[in-house]
């Protein structure tokens, strides 16, 4: 069962470009942490509004099959996924996969310490969802 929405992932041509618009023009002004994500192609910044956050993602990766620049190519700057946790992450990919979805499963790196799994475009109108099991997630972000 999804027990949260803790974020929405946005892909950006300019990390620091939008940090400027959400935190000077949209007033957003809590940034949380900005990360080096090379070994995933990307870089990130996480703001917060409440327990709620809006991730901005930048590529790194020159790799015109990476997927950010796919995503940039096809559609431009926009919303990339949606960030929710699980009560068993386990038996929620499970319970997905029996139903037909279209599930990848991700271990844990070094730069996201936890396990994850995304639900495919195809199986939900088009977005990609994220999903953390809810303890894992928890000692990762300090309960947001």
């Amino acid at each position: 069962m999804f027990t949260k929405v803790t974020h929405v992932g946005l892909v950006v041509k300019d990390i620091e470009e939008a940090l400027t618009q959400y935190t000077e023009v949209l007033g957003i002004s809590t940034l949380e942490a900005r990360m080096d994500l090379s070994e995933l192609g990307f870089k990130n910044a996480m703001l917060r509004i409440g327990d709620f956050g809006i991730e901005l993602m930048q590529t790194t990766s020159t790799d015109p099959n990476h997927e950010f620049n796919k995503f940039l190519d096809k559609q431009g700057e926009g919303t990339y996924h949606l960030c929710v946790t699980v009560d068993d992450l386990d038996a929620h990919v499970r319970s997905l996969k029996e139903k037909g979805a279209e599930v990848l499963e991700v271990p844990a790196s070094p730069s996201v310490g936890a396990r994850r799994a995304f639900v495919k475009r195809r199986s939900a109108n088009g977005l990609l969802i994220e999903m953390f099991d809810q303890k894992e997630y928890e000692s990762l972000s300090g309960g947001h």
